[in-house]
């Protein structure tokens, strides 16, 4: 097979001969002094793909390939309470008189919010259903008397939860999650 020693990317002279390679993107026969490295960006810099090709076929590499660089997040509190003395800071807070022995229901409005106060002389132990909805929030059981104060979702088969009495000084109860299929305390601080 006979070379040209002249194409639109190969010019040869005969008196001084250089070497032929093929452009690995366009499959032509170039110089092979005009070859380069294929480079793309892969994870945090630029790696060679193992091609060679003509410096007109090149493509630039695209550093959208990049993998980004993610600032660690700050630490989170485990089981923050928001301190309402600090300003303008208002936490959702609803106050349920639950007075007597009868059951009571929670309207979608009462439970949603991030702290229940529970009030009132209890003649009886009560349970307090809460809507089957995801929910997180304090309750605090401030009632009196010596009977007790559940939480339970309705048509769910979990054992009423039972509420203890609020700390005496903090005036706080247990952080109760709602998954909408149970309820449990979580752990505190």
């Amino acid at each position: 097979m006979q070379l040209t020693y002249r194409g639109k990317y190969t010019k040869l002279d005969r008196k001084n001969p250089r070497g032929l390679g093929v452009c690995d993107y366009s499959g032509l026969i170039v110089r092979h002094a005009d070859l380069r490295r294929q480079m793309e960006y892969r994870g945090r810099g630029l790696v060679w793909t193992g091609f060679w090709v003509h410096y007109k076929f090149l493509d630039l590499p695209n550093p959208q390939k990049l993998t980004p660089i993610i600032t660690m997040d700050p630490v989170p509190l485990k089981n923050p309470r928001p301190d309402p003395e600090l300003g303008n800071i208002e936490v959702p807070t609803a106050t349920i008189d639950v007075s007597g022995n009868e059951n009571v229901t929670l309207s979608d409005e009462q439970y949603n919010n991030t702290i229940l106060n529970f009030i009132g002389a209890l003649t009886g132990n009560i349970i307090v259903y809460v809507p089957a909805l995801y929910n997180q929030f304090y309750a605090n059981n401030l009632t009196s008397g010596n009977y007790t104060l559940s939480l339970a979702i309705p048509l769910r088969s979990q054992f009423p939860l039972l509420i203890p009495t609020a700390n005496a000084v903090t005036q706080t109860g247990p952080f109760v999650n709602n998954d909408g299929m149970s309820l449990s305390i979580l752990p505190g601080d």
